[in-house]
């Protein structure tokens, strides 16, 4: 192994070791919050908990999506394993939607008719889960300047100890004048909060799952490529992603009746105008002259 291997090799593992610690001590506060706010009756700390646990998740798949990227497809999976983490994605948004409406539910309750809580354990529980995204936001920071996952890790994790100050406010708040409402009313701010980064990434997922296609204009793609020398027709396009940033297309292209290296020329700039300027990543293109009896830009299965 040369030196540079090693280098390469030893950056890797300290990476891995830093995805991992990060990854623990979000799951331990999130269990250690969870716990405290039922014993101390407080609905903020699960919240928090929660809030915790989907950031949690986040790097979790963050972590999942940088391990398969060193996979290469197999004769079983020959698109590879990019969907793994939109998989992830999908459940976790899922699950956490239905956790914090939930908690909304319970939350309403508490505010019209407040519970006594144990001030005492959610400010030392807060506090510590301050402590540890912090902590946690500050071991990648680095890793952040030069790395656009790991920069929006860095983001969430100061927006989860932004949360758990607010829950430790809360609490000195209640234990000082005994405003109960405080807790509820945090609880559902927080809720709500997560719903709607939850049901962004529950949607985009599910697209993605479904094989939907990006958001491009086929209209103007069609006649792009239509003006290329050669071509006569585009139809039966199809587009979908693969992940998150892969997109497939492939599309039946009508030439006119040429040499195979002539349409070979006639396929390097289609594949250079969709990439340049659709950014679409795999590409499929038949070719054929007057085959398809119906030449609608979307084929419909009749």
């Amino acid at each position: 192994m040369t030196h540079t291997h090693k280098h390469h090799h030893h950056e890797e593992h300290d990476k891995k070791g830093k995805f991992l610690a990060v990854i623990f001590l979000n799951l331990l506060i999130s269990l250690i919050e969870i716990v405290a706010g039922i014993i101390s009756g407080s609905m903020a700390l699960i919240s928090d908990a929660f809030h915790n646990l989907e950031d949690t998740a986040s790097l979790v798949i963050s972590y999942i999506a940088w391990v398969f990227s060193f996979k290469s497809p197999d004769f079983k999976r020959t698109y590879g394993y990019k969907r793994v983490e939109v998989v992830a994605a999908f459940v976790n948004s899922l699950f956490l939607i239905g956790v914090c409406v939930f908690i909304i539910f319970e939350a309403g309750k508490r505010f019209f008719n407040p519970e006594k809580i144990n001030s005492d354990m959610m400010i030392l529980v807060s506090f510590f889960a301050f402590l540890i995204n912090i902590s946690s936001a500050f071991i990648i920071h680095k890793e952040g300047e030069n790395n656009i996952n790991w920069k929006a890790s860095y983001l969430h994790l100061m927006g989860d100890a932004g949360f758990s100050l607010a829950v430790l406010l809360g609490a000195f708040f209640i234990k000082r004048f005994d405003y109960y409402f405080i807790d509820p009313s945090l609880s559902i701010i927080m809720s709500v909060f997560i719903i709607y980064q939850s049901v962004s990434v529950f949607i985009k997922s599910f697209n993605i799952l479904i094989q939907s296609g990006p958001d491009i204009d086929y209209e103007k793609i069609k006649k792009n490529i239509e003006d290329i020398d050669g071509v006569i027709n585009v139809h039966h396009i199809h587009t979908w992603l693969g992940n998150e940033k892969t997109v497939y297309f492939e599309a039946h292209i009508e030439i006119k009746d040429c040499l195979v290296s002539e349409s070979c020329l006639i396929h390097n700039r289609i594949e250079k105008l969709l990439s340049k300027d659709y950014g679409i990543n795999h590409i499929t293109l038949q070719f054929e002259t007057d085959r398809c009896p119906e030449k609608d830009i979307i084929h419909r299965v009749r």
